[in-house]
């Protein structure tokens, strides 16, 4: 089971204000706040726009590594967090999207959409596509950081 919290550091900007955040596993997503939670709340938004690249661009996406002192946890949108998941599970079977189409009995098209990370593929469908690849989706909550 993997989890995507990526640890994210932020710095007082002290010309203008505010505070910069970075994620050091994702280096694209760079962004700033006015204040402490604005600032994560945007580097969540910065973090699933940087995953949905690498997805585009069929690259994987980084495991997140260890928070260091200092540091809070971030993370992508639920739904994007099952699209990366699929995607990995698809790429370990050795399976291909026509593969899964077949599993699923959906057309090319339909396949597509599932694994499309702009796509707002509703939450059954992407636990059957999980569940044809042998996986399972479990759903936590956690309090947000700040």
């Amino acid at each position: 089971m993997r989890k995507l919290e990526y640890p994210c550091t932020l710095e007082e900007e002290n010309k203008t204000g505010g505070f910069v955040a970075s994620i050091p596993d994702i280096p694209e997503a760079l962004t700033c706040g006015e204040t402490v939670a604005e600032a994560l709340e945007m580097a969540e938004d910065a973090l699933s726009v940087a995953m949905t690249f690498y997805l585009e661009e069929d690259k994987d996406v980084p495991l997140p590594s260890r928070r260091k002192a200092g540091q809070y946890l971030v993370s992508p949108s639920a739904l994007l967090s099952l699209k990366v998941a699929l995607r990995e599970a698809l790429k370990k079977s050795g399976k291909r999207p026509a593969d899964l189409a077949r599993m699923m009995k959906l057309d090319f098209k339909g396949v597509s959409r599932v694994l499309d990370p702009n796509h707002a593929t509703k939450l059954a469908t992407l636990e059957a596509a999980l569940g044809a690849l042998g996986k399972r989706v479990l759903i936590a909550t956690d309090d947000k950081a700040a």
